[in-house]
């Protein structure tokens, strides 16, 4: 008597070009082909497309609609507003393909990149709900959390936990995080982020005075930024970016001044391009 194999599929925001994300995915890929060979895995993503070319697994997008960025109007509302109630029998039909649901890692209960609640709180809500109703089990693996703010968002997290089969978090912030978002019944134990299973890359050859730096010119793009949520959100990474820079210029120079000026000039994409194009060689 020969048994079907068991349907896994990974869930979370991968093929958009957060490497954190796509480094908890093909962690989690690489230790279910080794330990679970016979498993039949898929993946549900923000970008389907890239999941499949990179990791090299059937995936299926996650959303009904996605809009593309900055793209406003009442019409785009109302689409929006459609696609998230076809968003409820969409997910309940998809779940029924799947075994088990598996959020491997990544931010998923945090709030950093939430705008509203209507996005991946909301889908992943539906999914955890669908995988219930359908007996199917739902594990969410070292996510990380943060307290949310809004009472829809909240509450959307709180439920999600409370249908997941099993809940773990990343790090003892995630944890309290959640405690004190309400969540009881759930609060799993801290294990690492999934990205720590990966193979450490080869060595490579060094470049004497170059240093790694993230090329978002979020101050020099606000303008073109339309959405006042997603301008908040830029500018608290700008926050972040700086004390990076700060940390930087100190360890390179300890008697350098890690501050130099109250506020940093700002520059165009173009600008930043013009500047970084020498550092990053004809090769990039």
């Amino acid at each position: 008597m020969t048994h079907e194999p068991l349907r896994v599929a990974a869930y979370g925001y991968f093929g958009m070009g957060n490497i954190g994300n796509e480094g908890s995915l093909e962690a989690f890929l690489r230790y279910m082909r080794r330990t679970h060979p016979e498993a039949a895995l898929s993946c549900f993503a923000a970008g389907p497309g890239e999941v499949e070319r990179e990791h090299g697994v059937p995936a299926t997008q996650l959303m009904a609609y996605r809009a593309a960025p900055d793209t406003h109007g009442p019409v785009t509302t109302a689409v929006k507003a459609l696609s998230r109630l076809w968003d409820i029998p969409r997910t309940f039909r998809l779940m029924r393909d799947v075994d088990v649901l598996v959020v491997p890692g990544t931010g998923v209960l945090e709030t950093k990149l939430v705008s509203t609640p209507w996005g991946l709180p909301y889908w992943l809500f539906l999914a955890s709900l669908s995988c219930r109703l359908r007996r199917r089990k739902v594990a969410l693996v070292s996510v990380g959390a943060e307290y949310a703010t809004h009472p829809v968002t909240r509450r959307l997290y709180r439920w999600t936990v409370a249908l997941s089969h099993y809940c773990s978090f990343r790090d003892e912030e995630s944890r309290e995080a959640a405690r004190a978002m309400g969540v009881r019944g759930r609060l799993g134990k801290v294990f690492p982020d999934l990205a720590f299973a990966l193979p450490t890359p080869q060595d490579r050859a060094e470049r004497p005075g170059h240093v790694v730096i993230g090329v978002m010119a979020y101050d020099g793009a606000a303008p073109d930024i339309q959405n006042k949520d997603y301008l908040t959100t830029a500018g608290s990474i700008v926050q972040v970016e700086a004390r990076h820079a700060a940390v930087i210029r100190a360890l390179m120079d300890p008697n350098s001044n890690p501050v130099p000026n109250a506020f940093e000039g700002t520059l165009t994409p173009p600008q930043v391009l013009d500047k970084v194009s020498p550092i990053l060689g004809p090769e990039q």
